[in-house]
């Protein structure tokens, strides 16, 4: 109980960004310049903000932030396009505004570079919310203002001029578009003008937003790296940018943060308060590289482009180390182009990278990529100090140093023990200013993985000052040799320990001319016919014999810079090691500059069930001190033996604060499910457990078969959870305690195997029969299928074309040169639809992917981004209306071969059903006498039945369904049970039948008819598609087709449309609109539409005929109504009277065949109509819900005419209706 006020708590606020767990800290007071000066760290992360509080300089006075890069494109701007300067130094912008350049602008070329950028694309989700809810509020105060003034305007009228109907309606008109208008508010954000010159030695850019009218009041920046400048949008926003330019000034690169994430990460290892060192990063004197890997159109998602071109900018900007705090599952690991960037970044060029294990432990294997996954980068796991507790969690009763629960285990699917190191995982340190607030507590492996870099850097600061050489494997074997174990963890939780960076250096300095301290040994382990870089024994298959057999082979792998005489003198005599006695190896292997293999012996016949962990060490002959040379992990996973019939087992647990329960099973075959429960002890309270049930599958990532869930428990309480399995695998069921969730407690743990499989092609063409069968215990079957999804295949519009990107920031480390492949697909929805893109053989990869990357975009027909995606297609899931769209897809790849081969690939798009589709299914089969649909039913162990699906009715089918798609859903069958449901597709099967040929007498004479016919319509499709094409110059010839013609009202149609869009003169149209007007049976169109056809005699003849005059009536009656809209769009043309008569007579003739105020097609001409008259209010409401860009102007000059300006956001569109398509990654 605390009874004094500390005045200082010092203790606790050098804790909220620990340093001295990991050692920095110690060295640092034994020499205060060793704190990461002359070290410069990449932060390959969301980017860095140069406004933040503690990021500003180092300890010696230097810039903290030497070069802020937007690596994934995101906020590149297209500079293309060249303005000259008029006589007093003015120009226009993309944007339609004129600006001048001030005088004290040097502009030698008389040239501006202009281009345009949606502010939004630029901010973080979390600042467009905030900016969102201010500007709507002070819109919604304009909006009421104008509203209560319409509104009065019309009470008045009401008052004034009862009988003046017009008058009245029109104000009510206003009135109600008002209403619409303010409901459908939508905010695009602020539009920067982007303008760009060469000042006669470099290129200098400004942003101008609507509030900028003089250039004058704003400055110039040039690129950060050679200025350390950087702005403010606006002083609401809080929101800094800075400018790369790239292309000789093509492209403007505005770079932003695309989230707080990697300014936190670099407070973590670099903060420096100058009032308070105990508000420092861990090294405060390292500067920092800003690399944005993490894609603001894509929420912060790093891509392959941003990762791969990092590590030029890491390269260019002389870094020496990389802290990467991101990651993703893996279906490979070691593998994947991006992956080998950054191992080449390491083995070529000497930089170190550290990066985050990830965040989704306690189960084994859930390491994320790159950093838990690859050889030769440093992974890093997550742990909490005591002294950490205190301070950042203010936790009442602190409990000792553990493992934070969520960290992500090791070892990797290949053996490798994946956490290399621990560091402390949570800090209270620098945020962006845009958050309104300089510091915020976060945690993670984000954190731990800059607390370990930042320990790093003052352990290479501290080599640097004594001139000692390293290589990023002598300092990784440093840090591991050294570290400190956490109590009862193991390194496949905490790597070797918590880093001790005091320790490491003086490791380095007693060994810096050891030669064995320098290489990368690569292990590699054989056994059961698979390779892997440690033994990992998991399942059943692993334990068919006591004694597994595997060859180790080892290879030292030397920087390419190494002297010869080096390689050639290598020698070095180890002593193998291992402290368990269940492995067997030899004592003794001489290492030289070539591959050497011993055998291993695993003995797991004695062990007992859970798991097993041991390390075979290689120590140097003679200096055991230093720890190992390498390291071959041996992880066994032995199952836990399951109770008659193979189905129960139940243990009890004692548990603690941070404790984690580990249980395997050989899955036994045939079982598809499983239910764990869980059930509290005696204990008071209630404690905070996660369940973490993970079966891997080769070659899939960890997350494909896992169940994982927070939970609370009581006394005797209990919980139940159910995850789908497949048999003849091994399964981890963890059951850890939170990490703070104090308190001992005891639990009981009951998992029950479930078998039913389903035999069969669950891809269905027709018809289909799956088999049922019970392998283990009971079920009571209820089949119900479901589709939910459409697939629908589209291929490209045309062959993609690849293309060589600019080498300025597309080369790789070993000299290969980016191409880019651009595919385009077009599509339609006949409904409102939720929507994604997959690419076949690409989707779903990202480090471990052979594309470089991969991005798409999709527009509307007005070139509008509506939504971006990458690898991961279905976390971009987009609602569409109706209508139609183009994605685009951009492939990067290094081989142009790889493209050219991919130039016509198709994609599917999983388009989410209204409703789901539900298909019948029965016990018997249908078709039969017997036929029965399927009700519900026991079934025991080893029993089987059939199961009949049968196809959806073509009526049900989607309208936007074409042959050869997809319905993809599933089949459960038992009732509400998840681990008794598959994926089920049904192949899509539309067509028309040709009816059959009559056979009457006449069929001769129809034969002929049908001939001249055929020769007839072929003239007229001749002519039809002239006219699409025709010009200015065609006009005579489309004459003389509508005289050829003069009977047709299609062709009619089709030659006034063309001329209306050829002339410039619409109301020489006229006469010929209503000449082919008066060409129409008005009385027979409605006598026709006034009455039902009643097919006396059932022939097909009879039938065949009325479907003739029904599509005739139809067809003459839709042209018709055409050309009223088109007698409409003429008498717009015309002045006075003249225009009105024409008008109102055309209006009047159409509400006799259809309502043009319901007609979308009618909707911009019945406006233009009432804006003519002056009644604003009815034409705002006539162009309703329009989306064309002609509409938005429209709209725009009604709300002008009404002073209604304020309420309209007319620089919207340039958002809404872009004049070209933003750059993708150039």
């Amino acid at each position: 109980m605390t009874t004094v006020a500390d005045n200082t708590h010092a203790a606790e606020l050098s804790a909220l960004i620990p340093a001295q767990e990991t050692g920095a800290l110690a060295i640092q007071r034994n020499d205060p310049e060793c704190d990461g000066r002359g070290i410069r760290i990449a932060v390959f992360d969301t980017g860095v903000d140069p406004a933040a509080l503690h990021l500003k300089t180092t300890t010696d006075g230097k810039p903290k932030i030497i070069d802020i890069v937007d690596t994934t494109g995101s906020g590149d701007v297209d500079m293309k396009k060249v303005v000259k300067l008029g006589d007093d130094r003015s120009f226009k912008t993309l944007t339609g505004r004129t600006f001048k350049v001030p005088e004290a602008w040097a502009c030698p070329s008389g040239e501006v570079r202009v281009g345009v950028k949606a502010a939004f694309e630029l901010f973080p989700t979390p600042l467009i919310r905030r900016l969102k809810r201010k500007r709507k509020e002070d819109w919604e105060k304009k909006a009421r203002a104008v509203t209560r003034a319409a509104e009065a305007e019309e009470t008045a009228a009401k008052d004034k001029t009862p009988d003046d109907e017009a008058r009245l309606k029109e104000l009510k008109a206003r009135v109600g578009a008002l209403s619409s208008h303010v409901g459908g508010y939508a905010d695009h954000g602020p539009v920067l003008d982007c303008i760009a010159f060469n000042n006669g030695t470099e290129w200098m850019a400004v942003v101008a937003d609507e509030t900028v009218t003089d250039l004058s009041s704003v400055s110039p920046m040039g690129d950060y790296k050679q200025r350390q400048e950087y702005g403010l949008f606006s002083d609401e926003d809080q929101m800094s940018y800075s400018f790369k330019f790239y292309a000789d000034g093509d492209i403007l690169s505005i770079v932003t943060t695309s989230g707080s994430h990697g300014t936190h990460v670099a407070g973590i290892l670099g903060a420096h308060d100058e009032s308070s060192s105990e508000r420092n990063g861990v090294a405060p004197g390292v500067q920092v590289v800003s690399v944005k890997i993490g894609d603001g159109r894509l929420d912060s998602m790093e891509t392959g482009a941003g990762i791969i071109r990092g590590v030029n900018a890491a390269i260019d900007n002389g870094c020496h180390l990389i802290n990467m705090s991101f990651g993703e599952a893996s279906a490979v690991p070691n593998a994947g182009h991006v992956v080998r960037a950054l191992q080449d970044a390491v083995r070529e060029k000497g930089i170190i990278f550290i990066g985050s294990a990830s965040n989704s432990g306690p189960a084994l294997s859930t390491l994320g990529c790159p950093g838990g996954l690859s050889s030769a980068l440093i992974g890093v796991g997550a742990y909490a100090s005591s002294a950490l507790m205190a301070s950042s969690y203010a936790l009442p009763h602190p409990v000792p140093d553990v493992q934070y629960t969520w960290s992500s285990r090791g070892p990797t699917p290949d053996g490798a023990t994946g956490v290399c190191i621990s560091a402390p995982g949570g800090a209270i340190t620098d945020v962006p200013t845009y958050n309104l607030k300089s510091t915020q507590l976060m945690n993670g492996t984000s954190m731990s993985s800059p607390n370990m870099c930042g320990s790093a850097a003052v352990l290479l600061s501290a080599l640097m000052k004594r001139g000692i050489p390293w290589s990023p494997f002598s300092v990784r074997k440093a840090l591991e040799n050294t570290a400190k174990p956490l109590s009862g963890s193991t390194p496949l939780d905490n790597g070797q320990g918590v880093a001790q960076v005091d320790k490491a250096l003086d490791l380095l300095v007693n060994h810096r001319d050891d030669l064995s301290f320098l290489p990368e040994y690569k292990v590699e382990a054989g056994y059961f016919a698979m390779g892997g870089r440690g033994i990992y024994l998991r399942d059943p298959g692993h334990f068919t014999q006591d004694r597994v057999e595997a060859i180790v082979s080892v290879t030292p792998s030397f920087h390419k810079d190494t002297p010869k005489e080096d390689l050639i003198h290598f020698e070095c005599p180890l002593s193998l090691v291992c402290d368990k006695s269940w492995v067997n190896v030899a004592s003794f292997l001489l290492m030289n500059n070539s591959t050497r293999s011993f055998g291993v012996h695993v003995n797991t016949g004695d062990l007992e069930p859970g798991l097993h962990y041991t390390e075979i060490r290689a120590y140097r002959v003679g200096d055991a001190d230093a720890g190992p040379v390498f390291r071959v992990p041996v992880t066994v996973c032995k199952p836990t033996p399951l109770a008659a019939p193979q189905s129960t087992a139940t243990t009890s647990a004692v548990m603690s604060a941070g404790a984690v329960k580990r249980y395997f099973y050989a899955v036994p075959s045939g079982v598809t499910g499983c239910k764990v429960t869980v059930t509290g002890g005696a204990f008071e309270g209630s404690r905070r457990f996660i369940l973490h049930a993970v079966q891997l599958a080769h070659q899939k990532p960890f997350n494909n078969a896992e169940l994982h869930r927070f939970f609370a428990l009581r006394e005797r309480e209990t919980t139940t959870f159910e995850l789908a399995i497949n048999g003849d695998r091994g399964l981890e069921v963890c059951v850890a305690q939170w990490w703070s969730s104090a308190g001992a407690c005891d639990i009981t743990i009951t998992v029950e195997f479930i078998g039913l499989d389903l035999r069969g092609d669950r891809t269905f063409a027709g018809p289909a029969r799956l088999d049922a069968l019970c392998t283990l215990g009971k079920v009571t079957l209820q089949p119900k299928v479901q589709y939910t999804t459409l697939e629908r295949v589209i291929f490209p519009v045309r062959a993609g074309t690849v293309r060589p990107l600019r080498e300025e920031r597309n080369v790789l480390i070993d000299g290969s040169h980016m191409y880019a492949l651009e595919l385009s697909y077009s599509f339609s929805l006949s409904d409102k639809a939720n929507v994604y893109p997959v690419l076949p053989g690409v989707s779903d990869f990202l480090y471990e992917g052979d594309m470089h990357n991969q991005l798409w975009m999709i527009f509307d027909d007005n070139n509008r981004i509506l939504q971006r995606g990458d690898a991961f297609p279905n976390r971009y899931k987009t609602d569409l209306k109706k209508g139609s769209y183009t994605i685009v897809y951009q492939l990067r790849h290094s081989s142009k071969s790889k493209l050219e081969d991919m130039k016509e690939s198709h994609i599917l798009l999983i388009q989410k059903l209204k409703s789901p589709l539900s298909a019948s299914v029965y016990s018997v089969q249908p078709g039969t006498t017997a036929q029965q649909s399927f009700s519900k039913m026991d079934l025991v162990r080893g029993r089987s039945v059939p199961v009949f699906v049968e196809p959806v009715k073509a009526s049900k089918l989607p309208k936007d369904a074409a042959h050869g798609d997809v319905l993809s859903g599933t089949i459960t069958m038992a009732a509400d049970a998840q681990w008794s449901t598959w994926c089920v597709r049904a192949l899509v099967t539309k067509g028309k039948v040709k009816p059959a040929e009559t056979t009457s007498s006449s069929s001769k004479k129809s034969k002929k008819n049908k001939k001249n016919k055929a020769y007839k319509d072929a003239i007229k499709a001749a002519d039809l598609d002239f006219i699409k094409s025709a010009t200015k110059d065609d006009v005579d010839v489309l004459a003389e087709i509508g005289e050829r013609h003069a009977g047709a009202l299609d062709v009619q149609l089709a030659v006034i449309t063309k001329r209306f869009d050829l002339t410039d003169s619409k109301e020489s149209l006229l006469p010929l609109i209503e000449e082919a007007v008066d060409s129409v049976d008005t009385r027979a169109l409605a006598e026709y539409f006034g009455r039902t056809d009643v097919v006396e005699e059932e022939t097909q003849e009879a039938k065949d005929a009325a479907a003739k005059r029904k599509e005739d009536m139809t067809s003459t009656k839709s042209n018709l109504i055409a050309l009223l809209l088109l007698q409409l769009k003429c008498a717009l043309e015309l002045e006075g009277d003249a225009r009105t008569n024409t008008a109102r007579t055309a209006i009047t003739n159409a509400k006799r065949w259809t309502d043009p105020y319901k007609d979308s097609k009618w909707a911009l001409s019945l406006a233009k109509y009432h804006m003519a008259r002056e009644e604003y209010g009815q034409a705002l409401q006539c162009i309703g819900d329009e989306t064309s860009k002609d509409a938005f102007e429209l709209k725009q000059q009604l709300f002008d005419k009404l002073g209604w300006t304020d309420l309209f956001d007319s620089r919207s569109v340039h958002v809404l209706f872009p004049s070209a398509r933003p750059l993708f990654v150039e």
